[in-house]
């Protein structure tokens, strides 16, 4: 499957990269067809080292065919998502910041926490950057901002840790993306305690670029995210988050051809995968799919 993306010259790989990249390909059977073009956007996520790349290439396709939940039946119009669609307001922002970053915005509109579900939550994140990907092409980062003011315990005890130990992975080793940074705002009591809890999960490096903003100190984000970005609701000067969410349900919508065309294209044989590449099963995943946040003791 090949399409077209938009790629500046100076963000096309080399090519004598391009040719180790094919090179590589050519000894991996476990791995399905990738397009040329995609390579494109790997090497420049990987700040255009060749290891990196062949290392997020391997978890990119690893994650996304061993994880159905998030990564299968990427259709907004489909009645199974119809709760979470309503549910979370995800939006991709009109405009950018002055360096050129992409803006990623979500909310939870409901404080039940029957109405959540974790999987297909991320599964609507990673839709909304395939999304950018497919339509825009590479991007010179990505800039996440999460409100968490309905985010309540009901939400987190329903958190599967095996999903997220595994989103964790894809969205710091496989997501072929250069994320710049994450702003967490309208923190509630208890996601301090959280946050360490989930810790182990994170490189130092994303870590690094998540901020934390309280109730009332939206106007600390206006020097990394200038007004004019950012939501009318919000301080700023786009439209509404609810306009907005309607255009991007809208995008999703007009998307579903490649969504599906995109998610049967990448299933990963591990039959078929070199024998130096497998690798046993981690101690500290024995049982982890049993686990949940239920066992988080909050106050």
């Amino acid at each position: 499957m090949e399409t077209p993306l938009k790629i500046n010259e100076a963000d096309k790989i080399s090519e004598a990269d391009f040719k180790e990249l094919k090179s590589w390909l050519s000894t991996q059977p476990h791995l399905p067809t990738i397009p040329d073009n995609m390579l494109h956007v790997f090497h420049h996520s990987c700040f255009h080292d060749l290891n990196k790349t062949k290392e997020c290439i391997d978890v990119y396709y690893t994650i996304r065919s061993s994880t159905p939940e998030v990564f299968k039946n990427r259709d907004v119009m489909d009645k199974s998502l119809e709760v979470s669609v309503n549910n979370l307001t995800l939006n991709i922002l009109p405009k950018r910041t002055p360096e050129g970053y992409q803006i990623i915005f979500e909310r939870l509109e409901s404080t039940d926490g029957s109405k959540y579900n974790f999987e297909e939550s991320c599964r609507l994140f990673f839709m909304a950057i395939d999304s950018i990907i497919h339509n825009e092409g590479i991007v010179p980062g990505y800039v996440i901002v999460l409100d968490y003011k309905n985010v309540r315990l009901g939400h987190l005890m329903k958190t599967s840790i095996s999903t997220m130990r595994k989103m964790f992975k894809y969205l710091q080793e496989g997501a072929p993306v250069r994320l710049q940074s994450i702003h967490m705002i309208n923190m509630n009591y208890f996601v301090d305690k959280v946050m360490t809890f989930v810790k182990p999960f994170m490189q130092k490096e994303l870590f690094d670029i998540i901020h934390f903003y309280q109730e009332g100190q939206l106007e600390k984000l206006f020097p990394i995210i200038p007004a004019d970005c950012l939501p009318s609701d919000y301080g700023g000067e786009q439209p509404s988050s609810f306009t907005l969410k309607k255009i991007h349900i809208s995008r999703l919508e007009k998307d579903r051809p490649y969504f599906k065309e995109e998610e049967n294209a990448f299933p990963v044989m591990e039959s078929l995968r070199p024998e130096n590449k497998k690798t046993k099963k981690k101690k500290d995943d024995d049982g982890i799919s049993e686990i949940s946040l239920k066992s988080l003791d909050i106050d």
